[in-house]
């Protein structure tokens, strides 16, 4: 008989567990309330809403710079000074590009006989063997061509 009683009793520990972890649950969460009204701070009311929307401070946001700062960012810095470098004659389009802080880091989305796709600097494009892309910059890539740097603009949205 005293076994009946010992597994009756381990069959019911894990009721008694839960209702032994509820009550716990149950005082801490009195205990949280009670110190948020002794705070001064009113309970969550989800039931009443502001008779006023709150206005958005958009200075306020753009000071935060959540984001970075514009202003400061060394995107892709030129290496090749442009005064050196001519319009691209090949038959290529740049689409896109990533510009990064460091010239390694940055991607460029150029279209190339009706194909795309993306460069790092040091690359040589697929189509055209002789031209290789040493610069990425965040409106245009400079291109080493035989020797010759060139250039290609970012195309403009249309």
């Amino acid at each position: 008989m005293s076994l009946d009683i010992k597994c009756n009793t381990v069959r019911a520990l894990p009721g008694l567990t839960s209702l032994l972890i509820l009550a716990l649950l149950t005082a801490q969460a009195v205990a949280i309330v009670e110190q948020a009204s002794d705070a001064g701070m009113p309970a969550a009311d989800t039931t009443t809403v502001p008779a006023q929307a709150s206005t958005l401070d958009v200075a306020a946001i753009r000071r935060a710079q959540l984001f970075g700062d514009a202003s400061n960012a060394a995107v892709a810095a030129p290496v090749v000074a442009a005064a050196r470098a001519v319009e691209s004659p090949l038959d290529i389009r740049l689409l896109g590009v990533i510009a990064a802080r460091r010239n390694e880091d940055s991607v460029a989305i150029v279209a190339e006989s009706g194909r795309q796709r993306a460069y790092s600097a040091g690359e040589t494009l697929q189509h055209h063997n002789n031209a290789r892309l040493i610069e990425i910059a965040a409106h245009r890539i400079l291109l080493d061509v035989a020797g010759e740097h060139q250039f290609v603009e970012l195309e403009k949205a249309k």
